[in-house]
């Protein structure tokens, strides 16, 4: 096994932790003015008048809570200080990225899969059946309650990005000690 020393964090994953970190802040003072940035920078569903594409990438710095936070963050200091030894700042921002993104778009195809059965639903209601047959995908709104559901859908949070990192940990370190706390 590669023995690391030196620094215990590494240049790239302490200012990833410490945006975050301040974006939570920042996020927390706005909303205790009724401004919710979630609304801005969270990733909203394809279909709704609040997406706009580059929540791919903001969404990833936005969080839920100091929880949601810390355990994204503890997960990214354990694990991505060493993949950024490793492979350097420049492939290690890459990778964080592509992973945060692949996870955005993965959300956005389930948020797809989902509206599908919520369409299905109404269209074996009697009330709404011929509404919806002659409905093509962008006239989803038209069903009551649809535009509420649909600006409802907001991801936030580093979790794709830091699974993106456990999953190239475990491929390069299949052997390492890891105790569980």
């Amino acid at each position: 096994m590669t023995e690391f020393t030196g620094r215990p964090i590494t240049n790239l994953t302490a200012h990833l932790i410490i945006i975050n970190c301040i974006i939570l802040a920042t996020d927390g003072l706005f909303a205790n003015r009724g401004i919710e940035l979630s609304d801005t920078f969270g990733l909203h569903y394809i279909g709704s008048e609040q997406f706009h594409w580059w929540q791919l990438i903001t969404y990833m710095f936005m969080h839920g809570n100091f929880t949601h936070l810390f355990n994204n963050m503890f997960s990214l200091f354990m694990f991505g200080r060493l993949l950024e030894m490793v492979w350097g700042g420049g492939r290690f921002i890459v990778y964080y990225l592509i992973t945060g993104i692949g996870a955005g778009l993965i959300q956005e195809l389930a948020w797809c899969y989902e509206l599908n059965d919520f369409v299905a639903a109404y269209a074996t209601d009697p009330n709404y059946a011929p509404i919806i047959r002659a409905m093509s995908h962008d006239e989803i709104y038209a069903i009551p309650g649809a535009m509420n559901l649909i600006n409802e859908l907001v991801t936030v949070g580093a979790s794709g990005s830091v699974f993106g990192i456990l999953l190239a940990f475990g491929m390069m370190f299949p052997n390492a000690e890891i105790m569980l706390l």
